[in-house]
């Protein structure tokens, strides 16, 4: 086996550790303060990225959750401590590496190599996965310990799962700016939106 990308969180360590006898998946372990020894990846899940092709920072860690892109769909989870993995971003090929969590703002930094935008190459940006811990992107539903905010702030573009989740209180669009020659199908939509204003209320208060 083969250990990389030691990181401390308070007096936890953890790193990851490429095992070829379990079909070379990657698994995330924790050393805790007590020095118990554990798996936090499990089963059926690879903590590694294919940006790049050849991957790069595929974990992140805050506070005893996990955050980390799995290799079979390339999504991006977040883990709780002894919980089990939640996807944070869609079911599409885009992927994400070298994540920085800022807990205050219960939001992940990370570099992101979109291939959905029909380019001939990937457009590679730097994101703030923005949507309310635990809630799945796609489908809004979020964990029973899911963040259950008063106003989402969604960055770019909507998010379809903010629109059904009951968790995401009112959503409001932010244009940062993002040239809109990046976009496909959803370009017209979203000049209409950015031109009514910098912060555009997606979903009212109920």
């Amino acid at each position: 086996m083969r250990n990389q990308m030691l990181r401390w969180d308070g007096g936890d360590l953890y790193w990851s550790e490429l095992r070829p006898y379990e079909g070379g998946r990657i698994v995330v372990c924790r050393r805790g303060a007590d020095g118990t020894t554990s798996d936090v990846t499990p089963p059926g899940f690879n903590a590694r990225t294919r940006v790049h092709e050849y991957g790069g920072g595929h974990y992140a860690v805050k506070d005893g959750t996990v955050y980390f892109t799995n290799y079979s769909d390339q999504r991006l989870y977040r883990q709780d401590r002894d919980g089990a993995p939640q996807p944070i971003t869609p079911a599409k090929d885009i992927r994400h590496s070298d994540m920085l969590v800022d807990a205050r703002r219960e939001r992940v930094f990370a570099v992101r190599e979109d291939h959905t935008t029909g380019a001939a190459e990937a457009v590679n940006t730097i994101v703030a996965i923005d949507v309310p811990s635990g809630m799945d992107a796609d489908t809004g539903a979020g964990a029973d310990a899911a963040v259950r905010a008063a106003a989402t702030v969604t960055l770019v573009a909507p998010k379809a799962g903010l629109a059904r989740a009951s968790n995401a209180g009112r959503v409001f669009l932010a244009d940062i700016g993002m040239p809109l020659a990046l976009f496909g199908a959803e370009r017209e939509m979203l000049a209409a939106l950015y031109g009514l204003g910098d912060l555009v209320e997606l979903v009212p208060s109920s």
